[in-house]
């Protein structure tokens, strides 16, 4: 079947005011049926362009989670959704200090493309006024995530970032993870108590295993035991990846997030500097020249003793990943071309 440009608009806007909750969009009706972070951000960008209010609201609303260290939730919980698991009571998120108290919240992140989003809806509002006002209105919030970012997912001050959950990576059920989830040997008491509601929405087929989602329950209990507290949860976290997609993302919202800070005449220096301290560390520690890619590199299997270099070891990434870095973050235009030719 061939559809035509407008028509698939139509049908994406059909679709958008479905899922529209009336203070933000959920990713899909009953599968998802909360507010996800970066779902929300490409969300965003697709509302600039038709409803400049509904993509304001939309970053507005999820913000309205973000902890009080700056992290911001993957996951920001509908309160008119009471049946949906795994809800707020699995995520603990009342172990932590900084945790959203309302609206509650998930205890992990998704790739930090706000800024990229935020910029987008700004420069496309059609009332500049309320562009202005909001894009004042989000600088702080943004400033706030990307310090917390570097001050607490930046271990090596190498400036490259990890996640702590493949559900943190925008490609949460992607068989790239399942080496690291493979080697977690789990004990009796290791899984909290959850249940499962997507086998019973989709076809089971199509999503993880039991056994592969007693892994994911782990890595959250882990961090809640832990009070969501990160120099502890490194300690003993068996997933910890400085992935190719979020550090691609975070250079790209690091430049969008400079290129905001000047238009509202504050310095961008801070985020100018984040953004060539994770463009430098992908190209020098993740880039093979062997394989013309970029590689994640599993941190929780690096051997790092005393007086020695970190040795993370690297492990597949999804093409798409490799791409967006190519593009992104390649030092140079051979590299970038490299391996797509």
């Amino acid at each position: 079947m061939e559809y035509d440009v407008a028509t698939l608009a139509r049908e994406a806007k059909d679709v958008l005011d479905k899922n529209w909750m009336g203070h933000a969009t959920k990713p899909a009706p009953n599968l998802y049926p909360h507010q996800w972070s970066w779902d929300s951000a490409f969300i965003a960008i697709g509302y600039s362009h038709y409803l400049q209010d509904r993509a304001e609201q939309e970053m507005r609303s999820l913000f309205e989670g973000q902890w009080g260290n700056g992290m911001l939730p993957h996951i920001v919980f509908n309160p008119a959704v009471a049946d949906y698991h795994p809800g707020p009571k699995f995520w603990r998120t009342d172990k932590s200090p900084h945790a959203s108290r309302l609206p509650l919240t998930s205890g992990i992140m998704q790739p930090p493309v706000h800024a990229t989003a935020v910029r987008h809806v700004y420069q496309h509002g059609k009332n500049r006024e309320q562009a202005l006002e909001f894009l004042e209105e989000m600088y702080p919030k943004l400033e706030s995530w990307h310090r917390y970012l570097y001050t607490h997912h930046q271990p090596d001050s190498d400036g490259l970032l990890y996640i702590r959950h493949p559900w943190g990576s925008g490609q949460d059920n992607s068989p790239i993870w399942d080496s690291i989830l493979d080697r977690i040997d789990l004990k009796p008491g290791d899984v909290p108590e959850y249940q499962r509601v997507d086998t019973a929405i989709v076809n089971g087929d199509d999503r993880p295993s039991n056994e592969e989602y007693d892994r994911y329950a782990y890595l959250v209990k882990l961090a809640y035991q832990n009070d969501y507290d990160e120099e502890r949860i490194r300690n003993t976290c068996p997933f910890l990846v400085k992935d190719v997609l979020f550090n691609t993302a975070a250079v790209k919202s690091n430049q969008d997030l400079a290129s905001i800070a000047l238009e509202l005449g504050k310095d961008p220096g801070q985020f100018e500097e984040w953004a060539a301290m994770t463009r430098d560390g992908m190209n020098s520690k993740l880039w093979s020249a062997q394989h013309s890619i970029y590689f994640d590199w599993d941190r929780a299997r690096s051997s790092l003793g005393e007086g020695e270099e970190y040795k993370p070891k690297p492990f597949r990434v999804t093409l798409q990943a490799c791409n967006l870095a190519r593009q992104s973050v390649a030092s140079s235009r051979k590299r970038v071309l490299h391996g797509l030719g």
